[in-house]
Order: structure tokens, then sequence, then C-alpha cells
């Protein structure tokens, strides 16, 4: 038996050649190549909140992509904040509304 719950996750995307130290920041777990390898995915917290996390790219830098429980979107998505030495800015696109070209992380 198959249940649908896509309505019910939520899925932030943090990539580029910061991200190790962004997320670094807001985890406990060890990100290290050898302890996270690329292609896979583990069970971590972000910001105190419960995330299956994998380790891949689609722009050719380190990346992962952090997936919870809709309940916890908001507190996940805030966590980066606006300190520190990175400028995290959010995007939102779907297969149907893709980004404008202006919409990035940037670090």
């Amino acid at each position: 038996l198959l249940n649908d719950i896509t309505s019910g996750r939520v899925c932030f995307a943090l990539w580029g050649p910061r991200s190790r130290e962004i997320l670094g920041r807001l985890t406990p777990s060890p990100l290290e190549d050898s302890a996270f390898k690329f292609m896979t995915a583990q069970e971590v917290t972000v910001a105190d909140v419960p995330v299956r996390a994998l380790r891949v790219t689609f722009v050719g830098e380190r990346g992962w992509e952090l997936y919870t429980s809709r309940e916890y979107g908001a507190a996940l998505g805030s966590a980066p904040g606006d300190e520190g030495p990175w400028r995290v800015r959010p995007c939102r696109s779907t297969p149907w509304n893709p980004p404008p070209a202006q919409c990035k992380f940037s670090t």
C-alpha cells in the first residue's frame, strides 16, 4: 500500500562553495566527505529540526537537499538567518513555475 505524502513534506536546497560551512553551523552531524558521501542520505537534525538530508547537487557545487515535515518548514527555512559571512536568499519553484534568473543562493 502506497501513501502519497507529498503535501505533508517540504524541501530546502543548500548549494554552493560554503554550503558545508553554513550547514555545519546548524547541525551536530559530521558533514565531511568521508562521513557524508556524495549521493547518500542521512537522518540528521538541522536547527533542532528532524531532517532527511541528501548530499546531491544539480549546480556543480557541493550541496544538500533537506526534507522535513511541513510542520517544521518555517523553522527550517529561517534557520540560516541573516547573520554570518554569508547571505542566503530563498527561492521557490515548481515544475510549472521555474525561479527567475536572479533567484539564487549566494555566499
